[in-house]
């Protein structure tokens, strides 16, 4: 087992949750919220984690650092951003608090693909992204920054600009992440 010593897991949890109707972060699935759930799951493997969010008293009692972004409302690049600058190490783990399945292993295989690259980025069928389940160097801050200075806010272009090496994922593998309530019910019968 990894203990991802070099790295700070970022968990993204910034969304405005429009499509799910309520918040994501507090969504009970199998008798805890998204955000507990994420966070039990990164603390047995990462030393150093912080909350991508714009509400921080909401999330003061879970102990962790909670990275306001600088840019409101500019998505989850501005959040990436924002938090690459408030940490201490070299990489970062990011995740997007609505992927209610953290495979570690998936994790691993990532992690020995980052020598030479500033992001290792899961791709699925059709040449998709993973962007919010993805290492990110820290030298790429500046790149996002200058980015959302831009107006460019789409993660997924930006990465396509990164040196990045992708783990090319096999069909049902992707990190499934929960947009709305028909995701959710698909989820929990699964």
């Amino acid at each position: 087992m990894n203990d991802f010593n070099d790295t700070t897991a970022i968990l993204m949890a910034g969304g405005q949750s429009r499509r799910m109707g309520s918040d994501k972060r507090f969504l009970e699935i199998q008798g805890e919220s998204l955000l507990r759930r994420s966070l039990g799951i990164l603390e047995e493997h990462f030393k150093r984690i912080i909350i991508s969010a714009n509400d921080p008293a909401n999330l003061k009692s879970l102990g962790y650092p909670v990275i306001r972004d600088e840019w409101p409302d500019k998505g989850p690049i501005a959040g990436l951003a924002s938090s690459l600058a408030a940490m201490q190490t070299d990489w970062a783990f990011v995740v997007a608090v609505d992927i209610p399945d953290i495979n570690i292993d998936m994790i691993e295989e990532m992690a020995a693909l980052r020598q030479g690259v500033v992001a290792v980025v899961p791709r699925g069928e059709n040449q998709q992204l993973e962007p919010l389940f993805a290492f990110y160097h820290r030298s790429i801050g500046l790149k996002a920054r200058r980015a959302i200075q831009s107006g460019e806010l789409a993660l997924h272009r930006f990465v396509r600009e990164l040196p990045v090496a992708y783990l090319d994922l096999e069909s049902g593998i992707e990190p499934g992440n929960l947009n709305e309530p028909g995701d959710v019910e698909r989820f929990l019968r699964r």
